[in-house]
């Protein structure tokens, strides 16, 4: 589990005007609550023994009840910033609710962490000045709310110690995404906690996916921990398949019955469930020698007393997180009212007796119910690109009902559609300029080690440009399973079976650094249309692994994509940037400002017609243009703004990464 904390020109003037204005800019901007009121804010339900023999020792209340504040009450527009040790001393709270309407996800985020730093100096400031002098004929009103903070602390020195730089700390809420969780998990909680009453583990554990994941089957970290349950590739080997084309990390009912074997063994050998469960972020060998330095199993003490460098915020906080998910997710109703609940999978399952392609497995089940992405996340991309097999023994989930059509199917599949053993056959790539070996084994899933035995490479450093390498894959590519691997992984299409030309409708996972804006662009619809089709609040309420409809897109954009020339006119849509225009229709953003005289890739307005140029003749446009690097751009902003990626961009240039440019440098934009 990781911790949930996480530019134009309107994006330098922020921190100007935060500071330059400073107490009618923060006046709006920093709301600062009383902790008591804070805590007023949420009910307090009993659990009348739901709690199931889970520890709540009085010790935790402080930071069970924050938690309860990130969990239910703050937004992802809001920042706390607190105390790392009293979670319960609250200085104050940062809104950027306005900001969040106004600003893309990337200038918001980097506005928002610009504003925590200047937030965090002043409450610095302010322990420093009680430090020095606390007497209260001279305070503020401020100065006295923080004094009361810290008013039963008997250390000489508590608001130096306050100001430490290590235990002031910023905490995003987490509302949005905490509920998105409660609605997802009654697709998949009756099984799961019939699992862990059959594993013989409290089925309240089944919420742990709550601060692990939100219930994301997708999820994936920055450490590799993948899935609802996010499991690490070292303990999920333990437990779990992960191959080539299976990862069962991903499956939310096969990793669920993992984490409840994980969870008892931590039981078993800690002899608590506030130390097995903190072990579920720690590691059990962590906790374990957290109960021999400190020489108690209470979880109070060893979270107050024990020292180490990998025992952190996270860690500390793991059992208190899970405790008040717990108390919200029973009663969510008392804190968020009554809410639409997905409704309970409904899905057969067949397990496989041989290596079948997963071609094979679309052909039988047909169009029918939900896309068997959404029903099979531990299917890899490799096997729905044809590279690799579904193994004997996977069970491959369908949309309920129909099993039989499927088995029958099934059952007349020829024998070369049905292998005893992996098929294995090679295809060949021509290295080209700029490729490495572990970009090719990445694009064709396989392994770096896989290449260099396949062709007796002596390090993976060891080639050259118009090698042919030979590549490992599983199986013939047919033609269905050829316009597969041409999908991106992260999208999910669902074809008509009668029209080929029927509109498709297309279901997108947000994947690390998009916007809204740039999904939209990719699909061709506008802002809005995306907002309204997942009931988004604003542009900026999406996060990484999020599921989006996007609204009757997918045939259009291939439509346009493939004969352009025949589209002429475009009607500038809400929040639709030029850009985004051109990359729909495959042009470059200078031949469409050239077509209609525009001063500059911003000078469009809602309503406007754009005449669009034809695809082959901007393919055929080798003109360059050059961009000077005005202060506060990155080159991702500049590759949006002419419609190029970022990589065409530090190739022309010669950058080693996309870092290493400065205000007033002048950048070659190719194909211009």
């Amino acid at each position: 589990m990781q911790e949930h904390v996480s530019k134009d020109r309107r994006l330098e003037r922020g921190p100007e005007r935060l500071s330059g204005r400073s107490r009618s800019r923060l006046g709006r901007l920093i709301g600062v609550v009383v902790a008591a009121a804070l805590a007023a804010a949420l009910p307090r339900v009993a659990l009348a023994g739901e709690l199931e023999g889970f520890e709540r020792p009085a010790g935790l209340e402080e930071r069970i009840e924050f938690w309860k504040q990130i969990f239910a009450v703050y937004s992802d527009a809001h920042v706390v910033i607190h105390d790392r040790e009293h979670l319960g001393r609250i200085y104050s709270i940062l809104d950027f609710s306005r900001e969040a309407q106004r600003m893309s996800s990337d200038q918001l985020r980097r506005y928002m962490r610009q504003a925590e730093t200047r937030e965090i100096e002043r409450i610095r400031g302010l322990l420093i000045g009680l430090h020095r002098d606390p007497s209260p004929a001279r305070l503020t009103v401020e100065e006295m709310r923080i004094r009361s903070l810290l008013i039963d602390d008997p250390h000489p020195d508590r608001y130096r110690r306050a100001a430490d730089a290590k235990r002031l700390r910023a905490q995003r809420g987490i509302r949005d995404r905490f509920l998105e969780g409660v609605r997802i998990s009654a697709r998949y909680m009756p099984r799961m906690e019939e699992i862990f009453r059959d594993e013989g583990v409290p089925v309240g554990l089944t919420r742990l996916p709550l601060i692990e994941s939100s219930f994301n089957t997708f999820a994936y970290s920055k450490v590799g921990a993948a899935g609802m349950w996010q499991f690490v590739p070292g303990t999920g080997k333990l437990y779990l398949k992960i191959t080539g084309a299976v990862d069962e990390r991903l499956d939310p009912f096969v990793a669920t019955r993992a984490a409840a074997r994980f969870l008892r063994e931590n039981y078993e050998r800690l002899g608590t469930w506030p130390l097995a469960i903190t072990a579920y972020n720690h590691g059990p060998a962590g906790m374990a020698r957290a109960v021999r330095s400190v020489g108690t199993r209470d979880i109070v003490t060893i979270i107050d007393r024990y020292q180490s460098p990998t025992f952190g915020f996270a860690s500390k906080n793991f059992y208190a997180e899970f405790l008040a998910a717990l108390e919200i997710h029973r009663n969510y109703r008392n804190y968020f009212g009554d809410i639409d609940l997905h409704p309970e999978w409904v899905v057969d399952e067949i397990p496989l007796r041989h290596y079948v392609a997963m071609a094979s497995v679309e052909k039988c089940v047909g169009n029918a119910g939900p896309d068997l992405r959404d029903l099979n996340p531990a299917v890899r991309p490799a096997a729905y690109r044809g590279r690799s097999w579904l193994p004997p023994g996977y069970a491959v989930r369908l949309p309920g009902g129909s099993a039989p059509a499927f088995q029958s199917c099934y059952d007349t599949l020829p024998s070369s559609a049905k292998r005893t053993s992996h098929p294995v056959m090679v295809r060949y790539h021509t290295v080209r300029r700029g490729e490495t070996l572990s970009r090719i084994a990445a694009r064709y899933g396989v392994g770096v080690s896989t290449l260099r035995r396949t062709n007796n490479l002596r390090s993976a450093n060891h080639i050259r440009i118009g090698q042919r390498l030979k590549i490992p894959t599983s199986a013939p590519v047919s033609t269905s399973v050829a316009r597969s691997s041409s999908r991106p992984p992260s999208t999910s299409v669902t074809r008509s079976p009668s029209r080929s030309a029927a509109p498709v409708a297309t279901t997108h996972w947000v994947r690390s650094g998009e916007t809204l804006g740039r999904i939209a662009g990719r699909y061709g619809v506008s802002i809005a249309s995306l907002r309204q089709a997942n009931n988004l609040r604003s542009a900026n309420h999406i996060w990484v692994g999020q599921r989006l409809k996007i609204p009757g897109s997918g045939a259009a954009v291939a439509s346009r994509k493939s004969s352009a020339a025949s589209t002429s006119v475009h009607r500038v849509r809400s929040g639709e940037t030029l850009g985004g225009i051109a990359g729909q229709y495959g042009v470059s953003v200078t031949s469409l400002r050239r077509s209609n005289n525009l001063s500059s890739a911003n000078h469009i307005i809602v309503g406007q017609k754009l005449t669009v140029p034809s695809s082959g003749a901007s393919a055929r446009s080798t003109a360059t243009v050059t961009h000077k690097v005005r202060s506060g751009e990155t080159l991702a902003s500049i590759a949006r703004r002419y419609g190029q990626s970022v990589d065409s961009i530090r190739r022309a240039n010669g950058l080693r990464n996309a870092n290493q440019i400065q205000a007033g440098q002048r950048l070659r934009i190719p194909g211009g």
